[in-house]
């Protein structure tokens, strides 16, 4: 027991956790008295992704490019991990797509 914190009626009902989804479909409210809740549990936090391009003069005929991304996380996931997963879904997703068109 915490002694700052006083439970004013502990028989009290707060809530039942009826299930659960991987948060990849929206629910569908087909109940009255249903209140769903969504939480953000992505790791990428912030200002999320953000990026910055430059060219760079490599010669009078040559300009290269450069890319900097700033990736900001919960610590849960490493920006390099974040990116590498966002990478291999957006190969997935255009496999799946140019599958489609084949």
């Amino acid at each position: 027991k915490d002694k700052d914190i006083e439970i004013k009626n502990p028989d009290l009902y707060l809530a039942t956790l009826a299930a659960a989804t991987d948060g990849k479909e929206n629910p569908k409210l087909e109940e009255e008295g249903i209140i769903v809740f969504d939480t953000d549990y992505s790791p990428v936090k912030g200002g999320g992704v953000n990026f910055q391009e430059k060219s760079i003069v490599i010669s009078q005929k040559a300009t290269e490019e450069e890319l900097t991304l700033t990736i900001t996380t919960s610590g849960v996931t490493k920006p390099r991990e974040a990116l590498q997963e966002v990478l291999e879904l957006s190969k997935d997703s255009f496999n799946s797509i140019s599958t489609l068109l084949n």
